[in-house]
């Protein structure tokens, strides 16, 4: 059953995400919107205000920044901001950026939640997701860009990604990208990864994933030899010791810079490496002269901590991020049965949230019809107290009158419209369904945003000049509908 949720958790129309996965774009394109600690975080601090959230997840496989608005910011505003600073951080061009996904509501947290149960991943239902989702959260603690909206939707995400593995069998099998990395290095072993001289390059999450899976009982034996090489020296250790425990004798740290030096005399080398670099960590200039080479490179770093183009001419087997392959795996099609269940989890944990919104539109609806019907009985009144016979000319200005009070409201809005999405609302709204059906982007978009106006300004026009015949006022909204399909505008 789904938990109770904090009514500290603001609406979630308030919230929209714009993201970048391994179903939009090959990792040469991911690799472009890399976000490394340090940038992050200085990404965040310029974002971050009184009035908005920021939540930003960056794996090797993804990247995505969640916000949302509050008071006078708008989600349009905030997404221009964003797009601006990631056009200054990494120099993303137009293009580029518009290759980011958007999600708003409920899509964006229902998205989130698959995010964390691993419905999202190259690998389906791998484990290190929620470890990453943790990570970023605390990141936002940090920088004090999280505030009780998105707090409470990470943490309902985070609580979907437990259930799931804990009700489901989406993770059985144990696995993750590392293992799957590691399984194909197997294969291009000649099935044994027993007995190899492994270098492991990183020391986070999906570091120590693939050393558990190298220790793991059901691998074929223990490595030969094991060396670890990290920023951080101390990181490096602790995992060194886990593997002295499991009975790694030969079990050595190794300088980051050293590590070139190591490869002509290991056998496989495994590299999960955060990098704000946007080229390889070891490129040419390091790896051109080497005398002799590992025998398998599996890369799990994005961008690529190692240049794949040096290995293909040396022939060394190189499995990046996008080679991964889970559907052969004996575990995959019990994972792929949970999928159902874990989408009606989902569902079941964001009940309280669509329902809020379902209820907060209904009470909108509610009103504007009121509205609707008040200004109607209000100028049917009128006419009929003016004793007057019922002309064309009479009906088609009371008709006028009473669109123009009707729709003052939307009218103002489109008038004051600093966003395109604003005006194509409009435009669904309103405008004929032969001019809807002809899409919403490019040229034609454009196009139709710019007929909604047009029409809106012609008909305003048309309405000051026209001489209302049954004594109406001359300070009334001078603005109307738009033309559409079977009504024509006086």
């Amino acid at each position: 059953m789904a938990a109770t949720h904090s009514s500290s958790v603001a609406s979630c129309t308030q919230i929209r995400t714009l993201g970048l996965s391994y179903r939009d774009a090959p990792v040469e394109v991911r690799q472009r919107f890399a976000l490394g600690d340090c940038t992050t975080e200085a990404l965040l601090k310029e974002l971050a205000g009184e009035q908005s959230e920021w939540f930003v997840l960056s794996t090797c496989n993804r990247t995505e920044f969640y916000f949302c608005a509050d008071g006078e910011h708008t989600l349009d505003a905030l997404e221009r901001q964003l797009r601006a600073s990631l056009a200054h951080y990494l120099g993303l061009t137009p293009a580029e950026l518009d290759l980011l996904k958007r999600r708003d509501g409920a899509a964006a947290m229902r998205h989130l939640c698959a995010v964390a149960c691993g419905l999202d991943s190259a690998v389906l239902g791998e484990t290190e997701i929620l470890q990453q989702v943790k990570h970023a959260l605390a990141r936002g603690h940090e920088t004090s860009t999280l505030g009780p909206t998105l707090h409470g939707c990470v943490h309902l995400a985070l609580r979907c990604g437990r259930r799931a593995r804990a009700e489901t069998e989406i993770a059985s099998g144990r696995v993750s990208v590392a293992s799957v990395g590691l399984s194909a290095a197997r294969d291009a072993l000649d099935g044994d990864l027993g007995g190899l001289r492994v270098m492991l390059v990183g020391a986070g999450k999906m570091a120590q994933s693939a050393l558990g899976y190298l220790l793991d009982e059901k691998a074929d034996a223990l490595p030969a030899a094991l060396y670890v090489a990290n920023r951080t020296l101390a990181r490096a250790e602790a995992l060194l010791a886990k593997a002295r425990t499991h009975g790694v004798a030969d079990a050595r740290p190794v300088e980051l810079a050293s590590v070139p030096a190591y490869f002509p005399h290991v056998d496989l080398v495994v590299t999960a490496l955060a990098s704000e670099r946007a080229e390889p960590l070891f490129g040419t200039p390091a790896l051109a002269a080497l005398p002799a080479w590992p025998r398998c490179v599996v890369d799990l770093g994005l961008p690529p901590n190692v240049d794949a183009a040096v290995l293909a001419q040396a022939d060394v087997p190189y499995i990046g991020v996008d080679a991964l392959d889970d559907t052969t795996s004996q575990s995959r099609a019990a994972r792929q049965a949970a999928v159902p269940a874990v989408r009606v989890l989902i569902e079941e944990e964001l009940a309280p949230w669509v329902n809020e919104h379902v209820a907060t539109s209904r009470q909108a609806l509610d009103a504007l019809f009121r509205r609707f019907s008040d200004v109607s009985r209000c100028e049917s009144a009128s006419q009929a107290s003016s004793g007057l016979p019922r002309t064309k000319e009479q009906l088609e200005a009371y008709s006028l009158r009473l669109v123009r009070r009707l729709l003052r409201p939307l009218v103002q809005h489109r008038d004051a419209a600093e966003s395109a999405e604003a005006l194509e609302t409009v435009a669904q709204l309103f405008v004929n369904e032969a001019t809807s059906s002809r899409g919403n982007s490019g040229e034609q978009g454009e196009a139709r945003r710019t007929e909604v106006k047009e029409q809106g300004d012609s008909a305003t026009e048309h309405a000051s000049a026209t001489k209302v015949a049954d004594g109406a006022t001359t300070d009334a909204p001078q603005q109307t509908e738009p033309q559409r399909e079977g009504v024509a505008t006086p």
